[in-house]
């Protein structure tokens, strides 16, 4: 017996002789039951009646795909390999769910999935996502990616993580020799202490820097390591019609070359987004400016989540001007204080750089379990009578709700009295909101649940 997930993981058909699927065998054959009810002789046909009254007439093919609908939302996979094994009527709405959304996390299965939907044409508009799993061979599956997602005409969302953002479930049994050598040595650069990041450390070939895919809405990055901002650039150029950016700590160690203003992407590239969310933990400061400055105006929800330590206020004055964002109506902000020579000078520049008049709801995030500073020290340097006097302008009125959040349970009164006090001008609106949590502050980013939606139960 080989794996059962919880999310079809390879793209292949699931009869298909590979080592990655596992054979699961459905007991029951309903279409036996209807057959046999057809072959009765006519000597017989007081058992066939009786038969038929144990099992019910035959159904119509559509009821029989309303009840594969029910298995594919929420995705059960292992239900759902078992129907398209049942009969060729239950094939082509089995792999509707199969292939909807589809994980690879080696370059034999880019290859393969390649292979099958050469062979079996229909399948490439059933897959609408595709996440690719970026190991030490992360420059590699690059290479190889682009030409399968140019096959696939209907993806609308690409998510490129790094392995150690997918749950310890994927460590396939060791019978798989094509993935446990790669496991075995990425397990060993993490005992060393090494980056989590998947580290892109050769330049990108000419497919990813050339190709276009104008069906995709959404891409997700996280934790990927760049050799340089240019090989992020050219993987944004080509997703021109891109509604929604996620990235989640994306490093690259210079920026020296910008494609995202080349002249044959400068009025394409990003200019479509709704909604962009930047986590990054230490990043070269160009290279973000860069992303801002090539983002359409388009733009109504910003996440930003930023380390004091890459910015001052002059550096976030030159590479965090929001004042062409005039559309823009949510603004979520994660920052960490974890230190007394550390301040919040760049997070009210960003505020005064905006010009958007319906901005309606505003979030700042504070991490205090990192810190080893007292809850004064921390409020000192939150700057709250400057944030005040920038909300109290005229361009902040449409404000609805402002929240401030922090990671210190059972303090909220506390945080709460202390902003109306440091805050007098704003606090009188009455539209602050102080919330508490333990741990880690989620401000809705794209990696919710992600561990849930990408666990694997090995059998």
């Amino acid at each position: 017996m080989g794996q059962s997930t919880s999310r079809p993981t390879y793209g292949a058909l699931p009869w298909w002789n590979n080592d990655l699927y596992g054979r699961h065998v459905f007991n029951v054959n309903v279409n036996h039951v209807f057959n046999t009810l057809d072959s009765f002789p006519p000597s017989c046909q007081g058992d066939s009646h009786f038969v038929q009254r144990l099992h019910g007439p035959r159904l119509p093919i559509e009821v029989w795909e309303n009840i594969i609908d029910l298995a594919g939302y929420p995705f059960d996979r292992p239900s759902m390999l078992s129907c398209a094994l049942v009969c060729r009527a239950w094939l082509p709405r089995s792999q509707f769910h199969l292939f909807n959304a589809v994980c690879l996390r080696t370059t034999r299965q880019i290859r393969l999935l390649g292979q099958t939907i050469c062979g079996v044409a229909y399948l490439r508009s059933f897959v609408a996502e595709i996440s690719l799993c970026l190991d030490e061979n992360a420059a590699k599956s690059l290479n190889l990616f682009p030409d399968l997602l140019s096959r696939l005409p209907r993806v609308v969302d690409v998510t490129l993580a790094s392995f150690t953002l997918y749950p310890k479930g994927i460590m396939l049994k060791a019978k798989h020799e094509t993935i446990a050598y790669p496991v075995a040595r990425w397990q060993r650069r993490r005992w060393r202490h090494a980056d989590d990041s998947a580290i892109v450390d050769t330049p990108l070939g000419w497919n990813v820097t050339s190709m276009t895919y104008t069906s995709v809405r959404s891409l997700t990055l996280g934790r990927v390591g760049f050799r340089d901002f240019s090989d992020f650039g050219w993987i944004l150029c080509g997703f021109p019609n891109l509604l929604n950016l996620y990235c989640s700590n994306i490093t690259w160690r210079s920026a020296e070359v910008n494609p995202l203003a080349f002249d044959v992407h400068r009025d394409i590239a990003l200019k479509k987004l709704n909604v962009l969310k930047l986590c990054f933990g230490t990043v070269e400061g160009r290279g973000l400016g860069y992303i801002v400055d090539a983002v359409g105006t388009s733009l109504h929800t910003l996440f930003l989540s930023e380390s004091p330590s890459n910015f001052s206020a002059g550096q976030a004055m030159y590479n965090l001007n929001l004042r062409r964002f005039t559309c823009l109506s949510a603004f979520y902000v994660r920052n960490w204080l974890y230190s007394p020579q550390l301040d919040n000078a760049w997070l009210p520049v960003v505020l005064e750089s905006m010009a958007s008049n319906g901005l309606q709801h505003v979030t700042f995030a504070f991490h205090c379990g990192i810190t080893c500073m007292t809850r004064r020290e921390m409020l000192e340097r939150m700057l709250c009578p400057r944030i005040d006097e920038i909300l109290s302008r005229p361009q902040f009125a449409s404000l609805t709700q402002v929240t401030f959040a922090f990671d210190d349970t059972g303090n909220r009164s506390y945080w709460l009295a202390q902003l109306r006090w440091r805050m007098p001008k704003f606090s009188a609106r009455g539209i602050i909101n102080v919330e508490v949590w333990n741990g880690h502050i989620n401000l809705g980013t794209k990696w919710l649940g992600f561990s849930e939606r990408y666990r694997d139960d090995l059998t």
